[in-house]
């Protein structure tokens, strides 16, 4: 796995997000060897990027820039560039106090979100949108195990 990171120091260490897409990449089955772009930007950088791909002129939590459309496309073996994710700062914090989370926690939804856009999953339709919840819940709750101090005893 290698990841080009921009703009993340505040909200996890390398070592935490390798971690959680180590998880995500066990959960998706994805066995080749990855890299992906991640960078979090200001909100007028998010708006632009949103306005020029997606033609809505605001900005938005993720935006996942990915090369296939599902992950039965993803190459089994080698190198592979996912893609790149764009994470606004603002909207992160904003959310984070919506849904009541620390930031760190809406982050590594986000992170896992843009994931699995990357890898072609999508939330258009009700169906998609429970795969592609249960999935992100079941990468978390496995990331937060690993997290988790062990019970002694």
């Amino acid at each position: 796995m290698k990841l080009s990171l921009s703009g993340t120091t505040l909200y996890a260490s390398d070592v935490l997000l390798e971690r959680l897409l180590s998880i995500a990449v066990r959960v998706t089955h994805i066995t080749s060897d990855f890299e992906l772009s991640l960078a979090v930007v200001s909100d007028a950088e998010s708006k632009r990027l949103n306005t020029r791909y997606r033609k809505k002129r605001k900005p938005t939590d993720v935006l996942s820039f990915g090369y296939y459309s599902s992950v039965s496309e993803v190459p089994k073996r080698g190198a592979v560039f996912l893609g790149d994710l764009v994470l606004s700062r603002t909207v992160l914090k904003e959310q984070a106090k919506m849904y009541q989370h620390s930031l760190q926690q809406e982050f590594f939804f986000l992170v896992i979100h843009g994931f699995l856009h990357l890898l072609g999953y999508d939330h258009a339709k009700s169906d998609d949108f429970a795969e592609m919840h249960a999935l992100t819940e079941r990468i978390l709750e496995h990331f937060s195990k690993l997290r988790s101090p062990k019970k002694k005893g």
